[in-house]
């Protein structure tokens, strides 16, 4: 009698559904999308990950900034968060 509410494997361990990726612009980071797809490890455990640097692809950079249909392609620990600068990866013009 009661309804059944569907529930994830994420919600119901209290993981993360996905890691948001941003890029250092000036002294601050902006978000420029978000990964979803990673490893039940990455996803359980995203505090570990938290400022790591990841090489990801899309199908698509915005001429605002941002990355369509952003992809996880690798860890990338020889980078830091400095590495990740918004000029370098847009241009100047966004």
């Amino acid at each position: 009698g009661l309804p059944i509410e569907p529930v994830t494997k994420n919600y119901f361990y209290g993981w993360a559904g996905s890691l948001v990726i941003g890029a250092k612009k000036g002294s601050n980071y902006v978000v420029i999308g978000s990964l979803s797809g990673m490893t039940e490890e990455v996803l359980a455990n995203w505090k570990n990950y938290k400022g790591k640097v990841a090489e990801i692809t899309g199908m698509q950079i915005f001429s605002t900034g941002g990355i369509r249909h952003p992809k996880f392609v690798q860890w990338r620990p020889d980078l830091t968060g400095n590495d990740t600068d918004w000029y370098r990866i847009f241009g100047e013009n966004q």
